[in-house]
């Protein structure tokens, strides 16, 4: 790879440091449940848009920090993205074609798979769900999905990442 394209790749990690603060900030507990899944639909953007930069390590490398930083299960979140960004991987090409409301509808069955992996994994370890808010989250996501896609792809466009 030529200096100009990492000296532009920056940016992906910057998003994906953003997509980890936005996912920390403290919110009331009432509406804490319907946070959207701001790391995964960033991810969930770079591996649409450079699968060949983008995919399962950086997935899963995600997840242990998402688990570190919500104090989780380790590796609860990586097992979750991984099955995400295998998905994806396979997909993307199809994914790439498809408007932006039918892009909105994978990505909330996606967010809703990622969920629900979480969600088995908390009931084996015997940790309760304490609201029926928490498949609201994927639902936000998916409405979401295309300013995310819209902002991200203006900034990839304007520092020539592809």
């Amino acid at each position: 790879m030529t200096k100009h394209v990492f000296r532009n790749y920056w940016f992906i990690y910057v998003s994906l440091f953003v997509a980890l603060v936005l996912d920390m900030l403290p919110l009331p507990e009432g509406v804490a449940w319907i946070r959207p899944q701001w790391v995964l639909l960033v991810l969930i953007y770079w591996m649409i848009v450079l699968p060949h930069f983008v995919g399962i390590f950086t997935a899963f490398s995600m997840g242990i920090i998402l688990d570190l930083v919500e104090g989780s299960v380790l590796g609860e979140h990586g097992i979750a993205m991984i099955i995400i960004a295998y998905l994806i991987a396979k997909w993307h090409q199809r994914i790439q074609t498809f408007s932006l409301i039918q892009q909105s509808l994978v990505i909330a069955s996606l967010i809703f798979i990622y969920q629900f992996i979480i969600f088995v994994i908390q009931k084996i370890l015997g940790l309760p769900l304490n609201t029926y808010l928490y498949w609201v989250s994927f639902v936000i996501s998916a409405v979401l999905w295309p300013w995310c896609f819209i902002l991200l792809q203006d900034f990839s466009r304007r520092l020539h990442i592809n």
